[in-house]
């Protein structure tokens, strides 16, 4: 059970394709990744995320990419006679206190349930479990490659743009609201400061009752309904900047979407996947 996911990891610098399903031509084995429609937009969303709405959009992506990864990951553990790893979407859970999606916090909860993650060395011996990870390591190296330069541009603007939704944070507007939050939360018999204070408080009210799914849904419900006019102030801050970085960095921007939009025929070419977009 996980109450929220870290928004920074390789994973979500690399989410960024537009794919609507992918079918695997490798042997008999079929998968399905994400529901995204545009390409380009999506490598925005991921990039430089606004709000709650656009942080589950590019969320799809990262699950396109997971796919896209699997499969080369795959094909190089079988060229060396081992078993590939099934593709297991990761359950959308969200950035809780940077980009919340409050509608689906509502309904939904913070949790989610992963499932077990297997054990692909299970059975072998001392000596087939070194090989199997030595020849894991060199795949996951080859992964990363094939998709390091889209890191390397895109990276440095995200952090950029990180660094634009921090000094949003700070403006007198949203700390204006985040009190107004406190305010409305006091209201429901939850006494804190901000929203990490909030995210302390459940933490605390989880271990004192079991992990109820009851309370958190609760909790989360509170939430939702005490952030909603803070968070609108803070994701229209954000929208008029995001426009206003695009436009100042425009080339750069340009060269990102235009190496999204190709790498998906070059490794749909490279790998033999049969793609479907709309």
């Amino acid at each position: 059970m996980s109450l929220s996911r870290r928004f920074f990891s390789i994973r979500y610098l690399l989410g960024f394709f537009g794919v609507i399903f992918v079918v695997v031509t490798l042997g008999n084995s079929v998968s399905y990744a994400g529901s995204s429609t545009n390409i380009a937009s999506a490598a925005l969303d991921r990039f430089f995320p606004t709000s709650g709405a656009t942080f589950e959009a590019g969320d799809a992506y990262s699950n396109d990419v997971s796919a896209i990864q699997t499969v080369i990951y795959n094909k190089c553990l079988e060229s060396a006679g081992f078993q590939g790893i099934p593709y297991s979407p990761q359950p959308y859970v969200g950035n809780n206190t940077e980009f919340p999606n409050l509608p689906y916090l509502r309904t939904h909860g913070f949790s989610a349930s992963e499932g077990p993650t297997p054990n692909p060395t299970k059975g072998m011996s001392s000596s087939e479990k070194k090989a199997y990870n030595q020849q894991s390591s060199d795949c996951s190296q080859k992964v990363s490659a094939k998709f390091a330069s889209l890191q390397s541009l895109g990276a440095p603007l995200q952090s950029e743009w990180m660094g634009i939704v921090a000094q949003i944070d700070q403006t007198k507007a949203f700390r204006k609201g985040i009190k107004e939050f406190s305010s409305c939360a006091a209201k429901s018999g939850v006494n804190v400061t901000g929203i990490n204070s909030f995210f302390q408080y459940m933490a605390k009210q989880m271990n004192e009752n079991g992990r109820s799914e009851a309370v958190q849904l609760h909790l989360a419900g509170i939430y939702a309904t005490c952030l909603t006019p803070a968070e609108t102030v803070r994701d229209n801050l954000r929208a008029t900047a995001r426009q206003n970085f695009l436009s100042s960095n425009a080339e750069q921007i340009k060269q990102l979407t235009n190496q999204v939009n190709s790498i998906v025929k070059v490794l749909g070419d490279e790998y033999h996947i049969k793609w479907q977009t709309n």
